[in-house]
């Protein structure tokens, strides 16, 4: 008789979800959120009108040059500081905007100033907005009539012709390409109940959602929104994660058969099936080797260093400000790699320990993990090498989610004979 198991695999991809979302957001709420701020717009007129002190608590040097004569005040000292006293003459009776190169340091510096009854406020996204945000523009882009202006435009670099080109096509071009096949292999799989191609039409949905968040992001907030950028990458690693568990589901329910009574596909290399003895079939070995050295991968972007990008270019007469938050690297380059790292551990202990039937659970994790790695690699991939070009960044981050989305639909269109009209294995759980 089979298994109920699709009741406890839901109950487990809704816990993972709901933890590996909401750890961001409660961190990030714990942090930032709660501390008084002010926009960067807002910060200049008010230093430029002399109505508040731009204080600078250790900002990056290639982000320092286009703050305009900060009163320097460490960190450290910042959090030393217990009674009025303590403060700095030259700031005594003023307004401080405190900014740093995130603005996470500042967030928790204004928190402590205000405790001890200091007018302290944290400059929204720190040195890397305040960079580039523009006197009279409170939004990320602002239409421009000539080109002597940008001589006015603090950390402004020229892109090329082809380079603007490029970035438009990208957007409009190749995201509403790969938006209509999203759909498409969505409205193909809506009815299927295979979970191999559930599990494939829930990763699109995600990515639908993820892009859609990606377009609101930019159009209407001008890249500004923390919530909707999070929201588009949360997108990417359930994707990525549906997708590999499709890709796991229907390997082992169409060909090998690891997860039921069926003849394994291996029976030719092991000679004795023995995949549900005490001894452990040759395959189940392999994957133990493999988690681990998925693991080590997985940590890669942890040795990456975080990269202070901040600037304003031209596209098509239109002024965009290109940031990569230090916020949203945290969560790429060091969060996402830690919870691949943990995901694998727990695969690894569930498939060492649970004789019968182990894939259950393991599968579900192994392909959280390869979510969350795949996510944290491809932004490692493009942060590299465009980390001074934000405009090649977004073309290869849209052609990359083209060839992804592009694959997954031709696979489905070559072999539709056996997915789609006569399925092999029946409908619902396979049994893992």
């Amino acid at each position: 008789m089979r298994e109920k198991t699709a009741p406890q695999r839901f109950v487990l991809v809704v816990a993972l979800i709901a933890v590996g979302v909401a750890m961001p957001v409660l961190w990030y709420g714990a942090c930032i959120g709660r501390a008084p701020s002010i926009g960067a717009p807002e910060a200049k007129r008010l230093v430029n009108g002399q109505k508040a002190v731009l204080v600078d608590l250790g900002t990056a040097s290639e982000l320092a040059v286009y703050l305009p004569n900060p009163v320097k005040w460490p960190f450290e000292s910042i959090m030393e500081t217990q009674v009025l006293d303590d403060v700095p003459d030259e700031l005594r009776g003023r307004k401080l905007l405190l900014v740093s190169t995130a603005g996470i340091q500042s967030a928790r510096a204004a928190m402590h100033l205000q405790r001890i009854g200091i007018d302290a406020a944290m400059v929204r996204g720190g040195a890397q907005q305040y960079a580039c945000a523009v006197p009279g523009c409170s939004k990320g882009m602002l239409l421009r009539g000539d080109r002597e202006t940008d001589a006015d435009i603090p950390a402004f670099r020229e892109a090329t012709l082809y380079e603007q080109w490029a970035l438009v096509i990208s957007f409009f071009g190749i995201k509403s390409v790969y938006t209509l096949i999203t759909a498409g292999i969505v409205l193909m799989l809506w009815r299927r109940r295979e979970a191999d191609l559930a599990a494939i039409r829930w990763s699109m949905i995600l990515f639908f959602l993820g892009e859609g968040c990606c377009f609101l992001n930019v159009m209407f907030f001008f890249e500004d929104s923390m919530l909707l950028e999070h929201l588009h990458g949360v997108g990417m690693v359930l994707s990525l994660g549906f997708a590999c568990y499709g890709v796991l589901e229907g390997v082992d329910a169409r060909f090998v058969h690891y997860s039921s009574d069926l003849r394994c596909a291996m029976l030719g290399l092991c000679c004795v099936c023995d995949k549900h003895g005490a001894t452990g079939c040759a395959l189940r070995k392999v994957f133990l080797l493999l988690i681990p050295a998925t693991a080590v991968l997985a940590t890669m972007p942890l040795c990456s260093p975080f990269r202070s990008i901040a600037y304003n270019t031209r596209v098509l007469g239109v002024l965009h400000s290109y940031r990569h938050p230090v916020v949203h690297q945290l969560y790429e380059l060091r969060y996402l790699p830690v919870l691949a790292v943990v995901l694998l551990c727990g695969c690894f202990v569930i498939l060492s320990l649970i004789e019968r039937r182990p894939l259950l659970y393991s599968k579900v994790l192994f392909s959280a993990a390869l979510g969350a790695m795949g996510f944290s690699l491809l932004r490692l991939m493009l942060v590299a090498p465009f980390s001074n070009n934000q405009v090649w960044f977004a073309f290869w981050e849209e052609a990359t989610e083209l060839l992804y989305v592009g694959l997954v639909g031709a696979v489905l269109v070559f072999f539709r004979r056996g997915l789609l009209v006569n399925p092999r294995h029946s409908e619902g759980d396979t049994g893992a």
